[in-house]
């Protein structure tokens, strides 16, 4: 019961629970879609819901990824393996992108701000999105492939100490958030119709609506076992 208060607490398990019902909302109202006109709706307007509400959350998310990024570059004085970091820089990067026209988008649906280029923010959001994501992956395969060609998984904490860790459990780990950012390059890419450009066809609602919520599972479980 104390870790399921623990949990709810976080900010970001809040988001991250929100994101779920978000997306899974929109598996649910693809699903109706044809056969209950009246539920379809509402679970839609549920999905729109959701996802306005974890926007306005993000409105200072900008802020504190400049703080991430900065903290990554003091990190680069210090470590040894140089890799994992730099590709963190540049998925914080994407990611900054990503908060920044996300932010106005989300300014322009609540008429705070008049902008004729809403379609451009948004597409340049997803592609910072996108980005990102990418970035990440390389850094989950990088450790994945560096932990299999190792037996003593040794990593440097944040005092420098070179630390054994689990290694089952370290590639079960980054073996899930592969999982995790796989599924959130679904609704991600789509956001600049990318699968239409590649292979000629939109992903459905039901596609991206399943990636978004395999990717806030992986996420809430990441967060879970933090508290």
């Amino acid at each position: 019961m104390e870790k399921l208060i623990a949990f709810s607490n976080r900010t970001e398990g809040r988001d991250k629970f929100t994101k779920a019902i978000q997306y899974g909302a929109k598996i649910i109202s693809w699903a109706l879609m044809y056969n209950n006109k009246q539920y379809h709706k509402r679970f839609n307007e549920l999905y729109i819901l959701s996802r306005d509400s974890r926007k306005v959350f993000k409105l200072f998310k900008t802020i504190q990824e400049t703080k991430n990024i900065i903290d990554k570059i003091k990190d680069l004085l210090w470590k040894e393996d140089k890799i994992p970091v730099i590709l963190d820089i540049l998925s914080r990067l994407g990611f900054m992108l990503y908060w920044v026209f996300d932010n106005l988008v989300i300014l322009h649906r609540f008429k705070l701000i008049q902008n004729e280029n809403v379609n451009s923010f948004s597409y340049t959001s997803h592609l910072g999105w996108l980005i990102g994501i990418f970035w990440q992956l390389l850094k989950n395969v990088y450790e994945l492939i560096r932990i299999l060609m190792n037996e003593d998984y040794i990593v440097e904490d944040s005092l420098g100490n070179h630390v054994k860790r689990d290694r089952r459990e370290e590639i079960k780990n980054h073996l899930i958030n592969v999982v995790g950012n796989l599924g959130d390059i679904l609704p991600a890419s789509s956001g600049i119709n990318l699968p239409e450009k590649i292979f000629g066809y939109k992903f459905s609602d039901g596609v991206n609506g399943l990636g978004g919520l395999i990717s806030a599972i992986v996420q809430i479980r990441e967060l879970w076992n933090r508290c």
